[in-house]
Formats: C-alpha cells, structure tokens, sequence
C-alpha cells in the first residue's frame, strides 16, 4: 500500500514539476553544422563565421563551448534561430559565460529590447539569468553581443544556454 502511495506521489509530482517549466530552447553547444553551432546564427547574427568557433579548452558542460571573437569596439551580435513566444508567457533566459568582453543580451522581436548589459572579466564560469514576459504572441531571437573580446582571456565564451516557459508566472488575459 505505501508502494502505492509513494509511486502516486512521485507521478504527481513529476506531472506538476512538468507543468512550472518547460524548455522552449535549449543549446549546449555540442553539435556544429559547416563551422556554426546548431539552432544558432539567426537573422540578426552579424559577427563574421570565422568569428564563431567551438571552444573545448575549458567547457562549462559537455565538450564544447562557443567562443565569439569580436576585439573591434563596434558591436557584434550572435542570434538563435527564431523561438515561439506566446503573449502574456513569463521567460526565463539562463546560461553561462566567461571570458572578457562588453556584453548585451536582447530580445529580438521586429524590434530591439535589452534585457541585461554588463561587462565580463573572468577566467571563471559564471550562471547568468534574466526573465522576459511576452506582450503578443510573436516569434523572437535572442541576441547575444560581444564587443572589445581579449585573446588574453580567449575571448568571450557561452555555454548552456536554456529558455524556458514558466506556467506558473502566466499572465492571464481577460480581454
């Protein structure tokens, strides 16, 4: 009987758990296409392909990284493919960087919105995460940017990048 119980519970708790998140996005940057990262290099990518290499000297996850080499000051952007967004969803944009380079990571949805700006300088692995909530049903891009990479610092690498759609944090639209 407690076998029962228990194996109840575990199911309920499985099907809840499944409900609070569900990943939209996910790229660990483990399978390339012709020297680009699959699921990436979306129309609003402008960094040069021969900037765009995998990086395994050093990976948060798996055996590799994208490292984006951009030591211009005129911005650069790394875009996905285009995601679904649904109106009124709550988002959550995780991944991790390193390296050195001034960053921005936006929204493209026919228009440009920041979510984060910061500059990283670190030989370490940092977690990185931002929330967006849609305001229309829309197809979107994230838009990583680099800008000022250091070789000293092997550039700007990313790894693990996920997006997921909270259920929870629905908005509900009464109109």
């Amino acid at each position: 009987m407690k076998k029962i119980y228990l194996t109840i519970l575990l199911v309920l708790v499985l099907f809840y758990s499944s409900l609070v998140a569900q990943v939209v996005f996910t790229s660990d940057f483990e399978s390339w296409t012709e020297n680009i990262p699959n699921s990436w290099n979306g129309s609003q990518t402008t960094i040069e392909t021969d900037s765009i290499v995998p990086y395994t000297s050093s990976v948060h996850g798996g055996t590799k990284a994208c490292r984006l080499i951009n030591r211009e000051t005129t911005m650069k952007t790394f875009s996905t493919i285009p995601i679904y967004l649904e109106r009124g969803a709550t988002y959550n944009i995780s991944w991790w960087m390193r390296g050195k380079a001034n960053c921005r990571l936006i929204m493209y949805t026919g228009t440009n919105a920041t979510l984060a700006v910061w500059s990283n300088n670190s030989y370490e692995w940092a977690f990185h995460n931002v929330k967006y909530t849609a305001t229309e049903n829309q197809s979107a891009e994230i838009v990583f940017t680099a800008t000022a990479t250091k070789l000293t610092h092997d550039d700007l690498q990313i790894d693990d990048v996920t997006i997921t759609f909270d259920h929870e944090n629905k908005n509900l639209d009464i109109n």
